[in-house]
């Protein structure tokens, strides 16, 4: 990493780098998924189904009816690092605070300067992991299908490899799972159009098991174009237009809809997604302020640079995918 200088301001009043407003991890901030923490290796989600227990009544009963069926679920965190170096004289030019102070052999970082560089850095990382958690994996395994918008699901220039999303993780369950465990995919046409958003979220609603109807966290999640459309076809309803100075009620059905930054284009997921135990989306990670521990440092005793390192596990897993409704223009091929 270096430092690119492109101002010219040469005062000393400013007392801080002024930075880019950056989109944050929306899935994580809006509570879509259980975040479990303090997996070092491997982390096991058992899951539990009984079947029909109901028979005749007998006085005395001769054979016992009904089973209980254990299976699991694993997450297993994959390793991945931030490491970047940079020399801070590249900000002597800048804004006196932001310059080393000392001897020229003994000069060390401002603090303030510390707190704006790792801030982005922070920033930056938060952005990573908004997207990876929905296209990690994607941008290698073969993922066919582009929204009409022109948008990759999988950018192998964002290094989205480095764990399993969400969105490879349903299509993987869809293609591989098996019988009864598959995710229910609601359909494949591009959604471009307030009428084909409204007909893709009522085929989504119309595949929703009965037994979620209702249910306390379920949740339908797509991207903020998407919703966008839905918002525009409300305002052009004879029945529910809305105040053009307002955003209409994110609901459809009876069903909370989260427009998220990070979600797949041209999809819809509906699961019950919250931070509690009964979430449907999973994301599992080693200590949970992993995010916010790092190092920061100079490189070795000879040198002016400094570095910046940050380790890092991450994975994601649909903990019931029969209980997932979806509507994709993505295919595993």
């Amino acid at each position: 990493m270096s430092i690119t200088a492109t101002g010219t301001y040469s005062g000393e009043v400013l007392e801080a780098f002024i930075t880019k407003a950056a989109v944050g991890n929306d899935t994580v901030d809006k509570g879509l998924i259980k975040v479990q923490s303090g997996i070092q290796h491997k982390y096991i989600l058992p899951r539990l189904q009984v079947g029909n227990i109901i028979q005749d009544r007998s006085a005395t009963p001769s054979s016992s009816v009904g089973e209980f069926t254990i299976n699991e679920r694993e997450l297993e965190p994959k390793d991945f690092m931030v490491y970047t170096e940079f020399n801070p004289r590249d900000l002597e030019s800048f804004w006196k605070f932001a310059q080393p102070t000392g001897n020229l052999v003994f000069r060390t970082l401002d603090p303030q300067v510390q707190v704006a560089l790792v801030g982005e850095l922070m920033k930056e990382l938060n952005r990573y992991l908004g997207e990876a958690i929905w296209h990690g994996a994607l941008d290698n395994t073969g993922v066919t299908g582009t929204p009409a918008n022109g948008v990759a699901l999988g950018d192998a220039a964002l290094g989205l490899s480095k764990f399993d999303g969400l969105t490879w993780n349903i299509l993987n369950d869809f293609k591989n799972g098996a019988a009864g465990e598959k995710p229910l995919k609601a359909g494949s046409t591009p959604l471009t159009t307030t009428t084909e958003v409204l007909a893709g979220l009522n085929d989504v609603f119309n595949l929703i098991p009965k037994s979620l109807r209702g249910k306390s966290g379920l949740k339908i999640i797509l991207d903020w174009e998407l919703f966008d459309l839905y918002d525009q076809a409300l305002i052009e309803s004879n029945f529910k237009h809305a105040d053009y100075t307002e955003t209409n009620i994110q609901r459809f059905r009876g069903i909370q809809i989260v427009p998220t930054n990070g979600a797949p284009a041209q999809t819809i997921v509906t699961a019950v997604a919250n931070t509690g135990l009964d979430s449907n989306l999973w994301m599992g990670i080693d200590y949970v302020n992993d995010a916010d521990v790092l190092q920061v440092e100079k490189l070795q005793a000879n040198s002016e640079l400094y570095f910046f390192k940050m380790l890092m596990k991450a994975d994601t897993v649909v903990a019931k995918p029969s209980e997932l409704v979806f509507h994709t223009t993505y295919l595993l091929a």
